[in-house]
């Protein structure tokens, strides 16, 4: 039971002026707080909320960058088994050209030497 008299509120009952610290203590009978402290604790909770999100979102975008690296690692172990296969396939071939090549030179140093020996 307060009334208020040039911005000072004073006890209906008694008439006297009311200290900030006594509504404070008459609010925090019925549950509530004055309205700085309230406006205080309000944005300390969304600081903190704040805060809160940013290391949630920093946390996502570490999960989809952990994700994606992970599709990259796997892509390029693919990749790399895909470039070995190729390079047995080459040098199979390689081999195999080698091999004809050795061939072919081989018998015409013998059709060469052969004839060398049939006019000597």
């Amino acid at each position: 039971r307060r009334t208020a008299a040039l911005g000072v509120l004073y006890d209906r009952d008694s008439g006297k002026p009311v200290s900030p610290s006594d509504i404070a203590d008459r609010l925090a009978q019925v549950g509530l707080c004055p309205l700085s402290t309230a406006c205080k604790q309000a944005a300390a909770d969304t600081a903190r909320l704040w805060e809160d999100l940013q290391e949630l979102e920093t946390e996502s975008v570490l999960i989809v960058l952990q994700s994606f690296c992970a599709e990259v690692a796997q892509a390029s172990a693919a990749l790399q088994r895909d470039i070995d296969t190729q390079m047995e396939e080459l040098k199979e071939i390689l081999d195999h050209r080698r091999a004809v090549m050795v061939a072919t030179v081989r018998e015409r140093e013998r059709t060469v030497l052969s004839g060398l020996h049939v006019h000597a």
